[in-house]
């Protein structure tokens, strides 16, 4: 189904209805309300934003800032819009976005740029069947050499422009290039010097009156038109009647003032038009022989033409004032006037001048009346070079690969050389646009266009792909040699210094590279590939989850689920989730629709918030996470999901067997029977017949209790479950957190998935603080390995694993506090958590401080000691305790850090604690492999506490030798 099919079926405008409203709005010359829906539609998430849409959207944009006399945004507007038309392949749009890019540079006084931009317009129109946009390339090249003084070559186009017109029989098109020529005209009264007949202003006022009065009679203004039919009959009343006026015709000019006027009280005006009309005012004034009020319309001309940007209508402004002034005997006045036209023109020429390095050999052409043809050259010369260009990172764009495949396909018959394919894609790069902003983005897209350029040879044949996606053709290279470049790709990108871009920022890529088989398509070739990379991505986060995951966890925990008979898949009410948070848990006042109590005492304001609601959130879908946990539930005997989100997107997901909690935004139930989507009448439930019951959202409201039942249900199945795995929980629920506490205390193993700063991670067996989709793909795959040695777990006992999840950073002690918490603790706060102490440095004994710690066994501590992960999450703990007790270590060599009495002291001159903390610490570091650690400590503290406690010290250095020597506490 085409999107604006799929759109009207589910209620929203379609692209083209959207059009067709901003169109009209145009028309009616609401360009400031169009300007506002257009930026409402680019907002609008119910819309499918499409390349195309967002093009139309943009050129529309342009008219409207055109129309509101913002030049410099239509300028740029206009410019965005014709590059989204030409990536299209849009020809059309592409002309009428550089119709209005010319009109909008001369007005600023850019006339190069304005010629050059019309004449590319009218090139490309030529290309394209008869059409609106074939008069709008006309008209805007005409208006262009008008404004840059080219008198003959202007007339010539609008002729032409008018030519097109009537035999399209557009007669809006036709009143505008009369308008337009007319404007010209005017103009040149001062340009010549010489006031038109009277003859001409009368013609001009018949051939505006009969225009007029046929698009009175119909017609609609299209996408190429710059103003309403409002604007443009406003625009030709006005300069008809200033050629009346310029012609003696002062009566009649008076006449349509008064009806320009009646068009303002109508709304149909815009800014440039009202400087206009400062102009015929000042005409009329001086034909009356009025010069003071003449001059002073003069000058508000002036003001005018500054304010919108009218750089030809102010310099017609200080030529008209200049006049007035000689005619009033002023010639001082004079003189400024010309002065300050001077200084307009030479202001003008400069910016034109720091733009443009080429504007000396373009005038130069324009003075031998080759302008035209240079124009052409140049712009074919940029076409080609954007034809094949990308112009953000310089590479070769999609364009230019595909023709370099393309020419490889037609002669590979004669050619049997090897050639490989290479596809980039930037990882995560949404992370990065999301935490940095797009203009980081587009500073990493060029970062890695360096890189690739730099790491390939000059045979090879780098391009941006599109997005974050970029490709290489590698001609004469065998896979071997183009795995080869791939890696030393990869490697660069994770040498390069991404920290210069942003603080913190880290990139990486992956690379598929594959090699083209014999008879082999080349859109076959570029689908290897993209499966090569997407393997190697993959790939790529099985390694980081490895790498951030440490070692043992990941096949306890496959054991645990392939062990088990019953699984519960908890889903928390995640930040970015539409949940029974958002319901329950909001303060008063801040959704009052969403209170029970509002749903009884004003039932339709209630249905119409929650309605907006389902709106709002129906085209949202299930996160990577929430789709990787269904897949895993595939592989498990028997699975139930638990949630506490009220969206739906779990069944969207193509889960089965869910219990919610907090009900489903998406389901109705009969307020008086209670049955969820019945069938109804209206509002009122068929099945009840209650004349009084009404429909309303099967979730829980604040001011209302959860269904118990449901709640009943959930703890049975937690409580029959063997692992509970959790993911999307940010612990804000506590009845939630009580299912799983229940379950913990029924024996089942609690897993939770993905940083969460609320949970209470007491609750959890194990806590991995990883990517959950990541961890959750790497879960499914090794339950679905076959393979004994590609799953094996260590042999460690449950004490043995607590260990090992402590230590590294997946699991908590019995106060839920963590490795990482410890070691951001200060002294005091170290002294009063000293039970976790048990836990930074275990034993094989039970700790007097905390008996509930883990006891590893032997065999634990052989497997622990040489576990990596393991022996530097102790390594930490031991270098916070050395700073606890006054003592640092450098080089492997232990001695008192400075200050160091101040942490001696609280403990070394009697006996303490803190002695069998000492012992616990020496013992437990042996144990894990790292006595020579324990030995150093040792040796820098058994001067110390000798010099300070005498012959009290025999006693507890004979037990921290005996825990070097034994690894046991005293």
């Amino acid at each position: 189904m085409a999107e604006h099919e799929r759109n009207a079926a589910d209620g929203l405008p379609s692209h083209e209805t959207a059009l067709a409203h901003v169109d009209e709005q145009i028309a009616n010359g609401q360009s400031d309300r169009a300007h506002r829906l257009i930026h409402g539609l680019l907002q609008d998430d119910r819309i499918a934003p499409t390349p195309e849409l967002e093009a139309e959207l943009r050129l529309r944009i342009a008219i409207c800032e055109y129309e509101l006399s913002r030049i410099r945004r239509a300028r740029d507007g206009a410019k965005e819009a014709a590059l989204r038309f030409r990536r299209l392949g849009r020809t059309d749009g592409e002309v009428h976005a550089l119709a209005i890019w010319s009109r909008a540079a001369s007005r600023q006084g850019h006339h190069g740029e304005a010629v050059e931009r019309a004449m590319l317009a009218k090139r490309l129109a030529k290309g394209l069947p008869r059409g609106p946009w074939t008069t709008a390339a006309s008209l805007s090249l005409g208006a262009a050499f008008g404004w840059a003084h080219r008198r003959a070559l202007a007339l010539e186009e609008l002729a032409a422009a008018a030519h097109i017109a009537d035999r399209d029989d557009d007669v809006i098109a036709r009143l505008e290039v009369c308008v337009e020529r007319l404007w010209l005209q005017a103009a040149n009264r001062y340009e010549t010097a010489q006031v038109q007949g009277l003859q001409n202003g009368q013609e001009a006022l018949a051939e505006v009156d009969a225009l007029v009065s046929r698009v009175r009679s119909g017609g609609r203004p299209g996408t190429n038109r710059r103003a309403s039919i409002g604007s443009l009959e406003y625009a030709a009343v006005l300069v008809s009647s200033l050629l009346a006026s310029c012609s003696g015709l002062v009566d009649i000019a008076e006449q349509r003032l008064m009806r320009c006027t009646a068009l303002e009280q109508s709304g149909q005006r815009t800014g440039w038009l009202m400087a206009a009309k400062s102009w015929l005012q000042a005409e009329i004034a001086s034909a009356r022989g009025d010069f003071d009020a003449a001059a002073l319309h003069g000058r508000r001309l002036s003001s005018w033409a500054a304010e919108v940007e009218h750089l030809p209508l102010a310099g017609v402004a200080h030529r008209l004032t200049s006049e007035l002034h000689i005619k009033a005997g002023r010639s001082e006045l004079a003189v400024g006037e010309l002065e300050a036209l001077l200084t307009l023109e030479r202001d003008a020429q400069a910016r034109y001048l720091e733009t443009r390095a080429d504007a000396v050999e373009r005038e130069y052409a324009a003075r031998e009346d080759e302008v035209r043809l240079d124009a052409l050259i140049s712009e074919s010369q940029i076409l080609e070079r954007w034809a094949f260009e990308d112009d953000l990172t310089g590479l070769p764009n999609l364009r230019r690969f595909q023709h370099a495949l393309e020419e490889w396909e037609r002669g590979r018959d004669q050619n049997s050389r090897p050639m490989c394919v290479a596809l980039i894609d930037v990882d995560r790069f949404k992370l990065v646009n999301d935490t940095h902003g797009h203009e980081a983005g587009n500073k990493v897209l060029c970062g890695i266009a360096d890189v690739i350029k730099a790491n390939v040879r000059p045979t090879d044949l780098p391009s941006r792909w599109g997005g974050d996606e970029f490709a290489i053709l590698l001609p004469d290279t065998e896979l071997a040699a183009a795995e080869q470049i791939a890696e030393r790709i990869e490697e660069a990108m994770a040498r390069f210094d991404w920290a210069a871009i942003a603080p913190q920022l880290q990139v990486g890529v992956s690379v598929g590279a594959v090699e083209a088989l014999p008879g082999e398509t080349k859109s076959r070739l570029v689908h290897r590939s993209d499966s090569a990379m997407f393997a190697r991505k993959e790939a790529r986060r099985h390694a980081d989850v490895e790498r951030g995951v440490a070692s043992g966890v990941i096949p306890r925990v496959t054991r645990w689920l392939r062990t088990a008979s019953r699984v519960v898949l908890y889903v928390g009410a995640a930040s970015d989730s539409a949940a029974v948070s958002d319901v329950t848990c909001t303060p008063l006042g801040a959704l009052p629709f969403m209170w029970a109590e509002c749903l009884r005492q004003h039932p339709q304001e209630f249905r119409a918030q929650w309605m907006q609601w389902r709106r709002d959130h129906r085209g949202r879908q299930p996160t990577e996470a929430l789709r990787q946990l269904v897949a895993l539930s595939h592989q498990l005997p028997q699975s139930t999901f638990i949630t506490e989100r009220i969206d739906g997107v779990l069944d969207m997901a193509g889960a089965t067997n869910v219990i919610e909690l907090y009900g489903n935004g998406f389901r109705n139930r009969c307020m008086a029977c209670g049955r969820v989507n019945p069938n109804t009448n209206g509002d009122h439930c068929l099945p009840c017949g209650d004349p009084v019951g009404i429909m309303r959202p099967d979730v829980t409201l604040l001011g209302e209790q959860p269904d118990q039942r449901l709640f009943a249900g959930a703890g049975l199945a937690a409580k029959r479950a063997e692992v509970l795995l959790v993911v999307d929980w940010d612990g804000a629920l506590q009845p939630s957190a009580g299912l799983l506490e229940k379950a913990r205390t029924r024996g089942a193993r609690v897993v939770v998935l993905g940083a969460a700063p609320r949970v209470d991670h007491n609750l959890a067996d194990v806590w991995i603080a990883h990517d959950a989709a990541a961890v959750l793909k790497v879960l499914a795959a090794r339950l679905g390995e076959v393979s004994q040695a590609a799953v094996a777990d260590l042999p460690l006992t449950d004490a043995g694993f607590e260990v090992l999840c402590f230590l590294t950073g997946q699991g908590t002690d019995s106060n839920s506090h963590t490795l990482d918490q410890a070691m951001g603790w200060s002294d005091w706060e170290l002294e009063r958590n000293l039970r976790t102490l048990p836990w930074m440095f275990p034993l094989s004994t039970r700790s007097r401080m905390a008996p509930e710690a883990p006891m590893p066994t032997a065999e634990d501590f052989e497997l622990l000691a040489g576990h990596a992960q393991v022996r530097a999450g102790m390594e930490r703990a031991f270098l916070r305790m050395l700073r606890f007790y006054g003592f640092a270590e450098s080089a492997g060599k232990v001695s008192k850090a400075e200050y160091w009495q101040v942490g001696f002291a609280n403990w070394a001159l009697r006996f303490s604690h803190h002695d069998l903390c000492i012992s616990r610490l020496l013992g437990s570091l042996t144990n894990c492999g790292l006595g020579d650690r324990a030995k150093a400590f040792l040796g820098a503290l058994e001067p110390e506490v000798l010099h300070y406690r005498g012959g009290a010290a025999t006693e507890p250095l004979r037990f921290w030798r005996q825990a070097l020597d034994v690894g046991s506490s005293a």
